[in-house]
């Protein structure tokens, strides 16, 4: 959008250390900046955060100023690490720009290393404006995958939610009847108006969910519950019933699955459940929003804190308001924050925006024409013979166009074939069959390559990424590739002194040596190596000179090894015995 500033950050070449660059901005240009932020100190700090935006909730604690200082230090520590240098100038005068042009200024984030994500972003504060950006500027978190480039979905009122409440007794109570009340009252006057209906699942089992998503179409779904990470498995997880009203624990990738039973899938999910906004720290994806968002879900709305229920109640009066009042999904998570900040506490920072792809307008309200629009059912009660088969091939090759739209290539691949069974020459469906397979493989060597660029197997993630960065859906696959090939050449450089070291070629250890900083200057001594090198190499050329008589040469060389390094062989031994000659 033009009215955004895009940022991306990705890792350096040590933990802390980040480039930033500017990828879109109102005011025009591509800076970027080299940043330190310990992300190690703030995420340490996470507990005594969301306890300082728990305590605040409490009324009694709301006029103690100093209460606020932790949110305003980190907040102001992770503003001036993003917004230095080049891009502080970029982004000042990006605010200049979208306040002469009329158009508020939208603040995006790439966030292109696992730990960042685990940042509360939400609390940058300006010192120069005295304010949280949050209370300013919309703020969003991109996730890096394909982009969908979903066009809004035309919706004639109401927008339907589907509402979850697990109700499991082995986890902390939850009183379901007073949280689908909540809800329901923080929602009263747009369900009234008829422009949103609110439907909630009897019994909120896998079955149970998935038997009233088949009874769509559904446009968002809404939790209400217990979520949890998984550090083992580094993947967010919800807490649905299990059949004996246990809980039973859904992965974030089954969960996505079980959505699809919806068609179409719900374009928005929003998640009120405690750590449900929370992301693993070595997994880009791994959490709960974060993963759903990967998976094909448009925009996915989640807590980074434990929220409570007065809380829960204002974000979902004032963000599904602005919805059904045709807000973008952006504008709508900021006017849930104001109506948190209305209750007096810093629970507006708990919300967080994921958001895949540059679409940020889900709906179309009132029936409008530029969105793609439900999709058709097929019919229940077809007649007999060919005319009961053409209606519901049509049906399922719709049904398969709008899931290629929407690169859900296994849906499409599945509904493809059955066409393809009832009429092996129908339209372009084997063509489109053909293609839908090929995205697939495609998709399938993308993730193949992710995960081996994870572990550091840089050679097979490197070919993998070469395979598809012609494809215009994997735009960083190049850029991929290349630091595979660069992380690679560096392995094999860094095995090489290894085994140069073994064979006592200290004058090729110090060449491979020059090879590793050309590619990377940044790069350590592997284990102390070129400093052996350079001892193993001077100490050599000492002895040669003793062993010729030169013994003014001999003991300089033998000094300048004690200075490097006292203990090194025999080198203080030998320069005491012929310094005395030497003089």
């Amino acid at each position: 959008m033009d009215g955004d500033i895009e940022l991306e950050i990705t890792s350096g070449a040590r933990r802390g250390n980040y480039s930033v660059r500017v990828v879109h901005a109102p005011s025009g240009g591509e800076t970027s900046s080299k940043i330190r932020l310990d992300v190690d100190a703030i995420l340490a700090r996470i507990s005594d955060l969301e306890a300082t935006v728990l305590a605040s909730a409490v009324s009694a604690r709301r006029t103690i100023p100093i209460s606020e200082q932790p949110l305003h230090d980190v907040g102001e520590k992770m503003f001036n690490a993003l917004f230095t240098g080049a891009v502080k100038g970029t982004y000042r005068a990006s605010l200049g720009a979208a306040q002469n042009s009329g158009h508020p200024l939208r603040v995006v984030l790439r966030l292109g290393a696992p730990e960042l994500v685990a940042l509360p972003w939400e609390m940058l504060y300006d010192r120069e404006t005295e304010s949280y950006l949050c209370h300013e500027l919309p703020l969003l978190r991109r996730v890096p995958a394909a982009d969908y480039s979903y066009r809004p979905l035309a919706v004639e009122p109401p927008l339907r939610i589907l509402g979850v409440v697990p109700a499991v007794r082995d986890l902390p109570a939850l009183d379901t009847e007073a949280e689908k009340a909540n809800l329901s009252t923080a929602l009263a006057e747009p369900i009234a108006a008829g422009l949103i209906e609110l439907r909630w699942v009897p019994n909120a089992t896998w079955d149970g969910i998935q038997s009233a998503l088949l009874d769509g179409p559904w446009h968002v779904v809404h939790f209400i519950g217990h979520g949890d990470y998984d550090v083992v498995r580094q993947e967010g997880l919800l807490a649905l019933e299990s059949a004996t009203g246990r809980s039973s624990m859904v992965e974030s990738s089954r969960l996505l699955q079980l959505l699809r039973e919806a068609e179409p899938t719900p374009r928005l999910v929003v998640l009120n459940s405690c750590s449900s906004g929370e992301s693993g720290k070595e997994d880009l994806f791994s959490g709960t929003a974060a993963a759903l968002v990967r998976g094909g879900i448009s925009a996915v709305a989640a807590m980074q804190f434990t929220v409570t229920d007065s809380a829960a109640i204002a974000f979902s009066r004032g963000f599904y308001g602005a919805l059904a009042h045709g807000r973008d999904i952006d504008r709508a998570a900021n006017s849930g924050r104001r109506s948190i900040m209305g209750l007096g506490t810093f629970e507006w920072v708990t919300p967080v925006l994921y958001v895949r792809g540059d679409a940020t307008r889900l709906f179309n309200l009132g029936g409008a024409t530029s969105g793609a629009g439900p999709i058709p059912p097929a019919p229940k009660s077809p007649p007999i013979g060919h005319e009961r088969e053409e209606p519901r091939k049509l049906a399922l090759y719709e049904r398969a166009l709008s899931s290629l739209g929407e690169k859900h290539y296994p849906t499409a691949i599945s509904l493809l074939g059955e066409v393809l069974a009832l009429d092996a020459e129908f339209r372009d469906a084997a063509a489109l069959l053909a293609g839908a397979r090929q995205s697939q493989e495609f998709v399938d060597i993308y993730y193949a390559a992710r995960q081996a660029q994870n572990v550091g197997e840089w050679g097979a993630a490197a070919q993998g990424f070469k395979r598809i960065q012609d494809d215009p859906d994997f735009q960083d696959a190049g850029p991929r590739r290349e630091s595979c090939e660069r992380r690679q050449r560096l392995a094999d450089l860094g095995k090489m002194m290894w085994q140069r070291a073994e064979m006592g070629d200290w004058r090729s250890v110090l060449a491979l040596h020059r090879d590793l900083l050309a590619l990377d200057p940044s790069a350590t001594d592997p284990s102390g190596l070129v400093s052996r090198a350079h001892k193993e190499i001077i100490y050599a050329m000492a002895r040669k000179a003793e062993r010729s008589g030169r013994l003014t040469e001999a003991v300089g060389g033998y000094k300048e090894v004690v200075r490097i390094d006292p203990g090194f062989r025999d080198a203080m031994s030998r320069l005491r015995r012929y310094r005395p000659f030497a003089e």
